[in-house]
């Protein structure tokens, strides 16, 4: 229910939800015309990408992901798990038929604490 939202999470610093899917020898465009779903970030193994902090590096996956971070506007981690899923069931996805194909199919969620992050907490 969207009332139950909280999209200012006052102890939550930032949050994401990313489903990826690792395609081995495959190309990663295999897994948007199986799904019929865009992705919102793809790599090919070889290929040179920017990671978040500005530093490159070669990849050493084929990949294909789908999140929602510049699409949704929230600390609730439940939105983001929303948009992702909610995209999922449009397209009836089928993670057991990739998987099926030797893709390792994985949805990941992480919620980073306003106050207990990195080596605070273990003071």
């Amino acid at each position: 229910m969207t009332e139950d939202y909280n999209d200012d999470y006052a102890t939550c610093d930032r949050t994401a939800v990313h489903l990826n899917i690792y395609t081995g020898g495959s190309d990663p465009d295999e897994v948007t015309r199986a799904t019929g779903l865009t992705p919102t970030r793809l790599t090919r193994q070889g290929e040179i990408v920017l990671l978040s902090r500005g530093r490159h590096r070669v990849s050493p996956l084929n990949a294909w992901f789908l999140d929602p971070e510049h699409h949704v506007r929230s600390r609730d981690l439940r939105r983001h798990i929303d948009w992702v899923l909610t995209r999922l069931v449009d397209a009836r996805f089928d993670a057991a038929a990739l998987s099926q194909r030797g893709w390792d199919v994985r949805f990941n969620g992480i919620w980073w604490s306003r106050y207990n992050t990195g080596a605070d907490a273990l003071a």
